[in-house]
Order: structure tokens, then sequence, then C-alpha cells
């Protein structure tokens, strides 16, 4: 089962036998038990199952980790997408949190922080969601996702609103219901090394005061608007050695720029060699 040790607490909590990612859905899933007593420095691990999350999962205790074995087959199920519930994982006023090969699906938003420093998440899969994937919001400072999947979630896959710092990378972030990555009134964040494709919307999106954060090398392929769009009074962003594609419903435009102000989008990879096939892939 799920265990979560220090010198001052042991909890044990149920779980599926060891499964194979194709045997986990075989098995009726069970519920796991209420997460109490927490104290700095606690580590919860989750065995192979999926647990059927009943509640919102908050966390208000700092240096917390959660290690599951793999996100395909350690899965916290909140089992209903519904607005008004607004299940997943809530942290508020803590740092150096640490999730990792974990599967979150179908609660509202996955995992909401708010004014959360210094956590990573690192090989998550975070699905089926029915709002938006991770959002970083009032403060979140210096967290990090490495090597996750955000996906098939109804809303946008990653939003960061009033954050600094945040680092996305090396994550696949496909087939969302909006857009890949927002940046929202955000600064000195870097996204790097990503593969943002099939959004159904945009596949970034900077907006509000945005300033001083770096989008490069990543893949941003077959969104359904843009590939990238500016929006409000966002300045001072970079972005530089991209490979862009098309969108599939502007097939000719990749960038819209809806500031007043120039963007720094030189050095990507547009598709063409030709000065003017270039200049018609930008409008705004």
């Amino acid at each position: 089962g799920a265990v979560a040790t220090s010198a001052a607490i042991t909890m044990v909590f149920d779980a599926l036998p060891d499964l194979t990612a194709v045997e986990q859905d075989v098995y009726p899933p069970r519920v796991l038990l209420t997460l109490t007593g927490l104290t700095v420095g606690d580590t919860v691990y989750l065995d192979k199952g999926v647990f059927v999350m009943s509640d919102t999962f908050t966390i208000d205790t700092n240096s917390v980790a959660f290690f599951g074995v793999d996100s395909a087959v350690s899965v916290l199920d909140f089992v209903t997408v519904s607005a008004s519930l607004d299940y997943g994982i809530r942290a508020t006023n803590v740092n150096g949190l640490i999730f990792r090969d974990l599967g979150l699906k179908r609660g509202y938003t996955a995992i909401r922080f708010e004014n959360v420093d210094s956590s990573v998440m690192t090989r998550m899969d975070v699905n089926s969601n029915g709002a938006r994937g991770i959002v970083f919001d009032s403060g979140c400072y210096a967290n990090e996702i490495l090597t996750s999947h955000i996906r098939n979630n109804a809303s946008s896959a990653i939003h960061l609103s009033s954050a600094n710092r945040i680092t996305i990378t090396e994550c696949r972030i496909s087939s969302n219901g909006g857009t890949g990555v927002i940046i929202d009134t955000s600064t000195q964040s870097r996204i790097s090394r990503n593969v943002i494709f099939g959004n159904n919307g945009a596949g970034i999106v900077t907006s509000g005061t945005s300033t001083l954060n770096l989008v490069t090398l990543n893949t941003i392929d077959s969104n359904l608007t843009w590939a990238l769009y500016f929006d409000q009074s966002a300045t001072g962003d970079t972005f530089s050695k991209n490979v862009i594609s098309a969108s599939t419903l502007n097939t000719d435009s990749l960038v819209r720029n809806q500031t007043s102000n120039s963007a720094n989008v030189a050095r990507n990879w547009w598709g063409s060699v030709d000065s003017a096939t270039i200049r018609n892939k930008f409008s705004g």
C-alpha cells in the first residue's frame, strides 16, 4: 500500500495488488484512506493501483514528497470533473513539495498551487481533467514541471498566473481542450525542450504584464489556432530556437501579436527559408 513515514508518524493506505499497466483497469479501485497528520519532511509512497479520491486533496505542510511507482500505474482518480466540487490537489502558502511518478485524472483542475515555492513535479501524467491540468497562481515562485505528460484536459494544460521563475522542461503537452501553456502576468519563467502539440487553442499564450520569459528549443506543432499568441501588455519575452509549425485553423499564420509591443522571435524555424513566406506567417 501507500505509506507515509517520518520519525513521528507512520500511516498505511489501501492499494491494489501489484498490477501491470494493462491489468490495473481490470481490478476494482479502492479508496485512499484519509491522509492526516503529515509533518515537515514526510514522504508518501503510492504502490501500483488506482486510488479513488473522494474529496479535494489539500496540502498545508512544507517539504512533503509523494512518490509513485510509475505514472501509468500509481494513479489518483478524483472520479468527478465537476466545477462545483473542484476536486484535485491543492496547496497554498507552502514550499518544497515533490511529486514524482504519479497519474492524476478526472478531477476539475488537477493541481492548483497558490503562493507555493520551490516545488517539483517529475514524470507526472495529468490527463482527462474537467478544466485545466496544472495552475501556478498568486505568487508561486521557482517551481518546476519536468518530463511530464499533460494531456486531454478540457481547458488549458498549464496556466501561470502571477507566477515567477517557473520551469517547464521536457514535457509533452498535447490534445488539451484549450491552450498548451498560458503565461499571464508572470516573469522570468523558462519553457524549454517541450513538445506542444495538437491543443485546441494556441500553443503558447503570453498576456497581462508578462515579461522576461524565455521560450526555447520547443517543438510547437499543429495547435488549432496559433503557435504563439501575444496579448494585452506582454513584452520583453524571448522566443528562440523553437521548431514552429502551422496551426490547423490558420495554416498560413503562426504568430498573432495583439499587443502594441514588438516580440523577440528571432532564430526560430518557421518551416521555410524564404523571407516573404516567413513574414506572411505573422499577423497583428
